[in-house]
């Protein structure tokens, strides 16, 4: 079995970027004049729930579908720490710099209490805590976090066989319904993204289960792989349609599940457009991109302000769109080869299973 379902790096190096991009167009001083949009973009954290539910499940239900023991649930915790861990720890670092400094002239340190900082630091920010974010994205790797608690729990339940999955897949569907009918997104019913209620990690645990429920499901139609690579091109014009034809969030994450579904295949459609070099490269840095862009958006109104002054205004904002998207991408990139290899294999080396360890010797 492979050790890397490369479209899915494919996948979330798309996500990123079109986070990135989306933030940045939607950004309170440049939105009202953006000749920009990209509508729906907030969806793309929904595929990473999927996926990483998916790929959870391809890597460790070997681990606790049998059995539980507390050693291999406190490695694969720790392993998890140790990927998520150092670059969101630097990377905060950096957001406090900022707030110190003030750059953005809004003296935005002084409406952090101390237990903003505290929740910040043990990634706990959206668990209906309702603290005040020091890296605005990072409300999903929060909740994330929540679901890496309980994924073994889920291991046992969600794998247990088929029919379970697949009653998992249809519940865990029925709460994104739920969220959605609750219509209290930001900029739609399934941007729920404050930590003053559980929604947040409910959104994040619905697209774990689903991804785990569609690792166990995908074993049982390997044999129509053709069939599902039509499903890709299919996905992305559902996702198309329903976004820009106002059918709803609901109907988007459809479109977003069957992508991700459909893409663990490895199909020709879906490695042209995943799995070549600049997707794949974007999924490598997804998480530090992620995490990264949002330091550089408030710093690009200025500069856009500036560059407007010399150009005609969808120039200028062409142009400096393509420069904040080209350093977020070199300061992800930087901050993926320091904290999401280094210190991550660093770390690894202080514990590692007594197999790996005999292994290496």
């Amino acid at each position: 079995m492979a050790k890397e379902i490369r479209t899915f790096t494919g996948i979330r190096g798309l996500a990123a970027s079109l986070i990135a991009l989306y933030h940045f167009v939607t950004f309170k001083t440049i939105a009202p004049s953006s000749p920009l949009t990209f509508s729906g973009a907030y969806m793309s954290v929904d595929a990473f729930f999927i996926l990483s539910g998916f790929v959870l499940a391809f890597s460790y239900a070997k681990t606790f579908q049998h059995r539980f023991q507390w050693r291999d649930y406190l490695q694969f915790m720790y392993r998890r720490f140790c990927r998520i861990y150092p670059a969101y720890f630097a990377l905060m670092l950096l957001y406090i710099a900022k707030l110190i400094v003030n750059v953005s002239g809004d003296g935005a340190l002084g409406h952090f209490t101390p237990v903003d900082f505290i929740s910040n630091f043990f990634m706990l920010g959206t668990w209906a805590i309702n603290a005040r974010p020091i890296i605005g994205p990072s409300w999903s790797v929060c909740v994330e976090v929540f679901c890496y608690i309980v994924f073994p729990f889920l291991v046992l339940a969600v794998l247990r066989n088929i029919t379970s999955a697949i009653v998992s897949l249809v519940v865990a569907y029925a709460g994104i319904l739920l969220i959605a009918s609750l219509n209290i997104g930001v900029e739609g019913r399934l941007d729920v993204v404050f930590g003053d209620t559980y929604y947040p990690t409910l959104r994040a645990l619905c697209g774990f289960v689903i991804g785990m429920s569609f690792f166990k499901v995908a074993p049982l139609v390997t044999k129509h792989k053709r069939k599902w690579d039509i499903a890709v091109a299919a996905s992305l014009l559902l996702i198309g349609i329903s976004i820009y034809g106002g059918l709803g969030d609901e109907i988007t994450y459809i479109g977003i599940a069957v992508l991700v579904f459909s893409s663990s295949f490895e199909g020709p459609i879906a490695k042209s457009i995943f799995d070549n070099p600049v997707s794949y490269f974007l999924g490598k840095i997804s998480y530090s991109l992620y995490l990264v862009h949002a330091l550089l958006v408030t710093l690009f109104p200025k500069i856009l302000v500036a560059a407007e002054t010399k150009l005609p205004h969808a120039i200028g904002f062409y142009l400096v769109i393509a420069i904040y998207f080209a350093i977020a991408v070199v300061f992800a990139t930087v901050s993926y080869m320091l904290f999401e290899v280094r210190a991550q294999n660093g770390l690894r080396r202080l514990w590692r299973p007594r197999q790996e360890a005999v292994a290496a010797a």
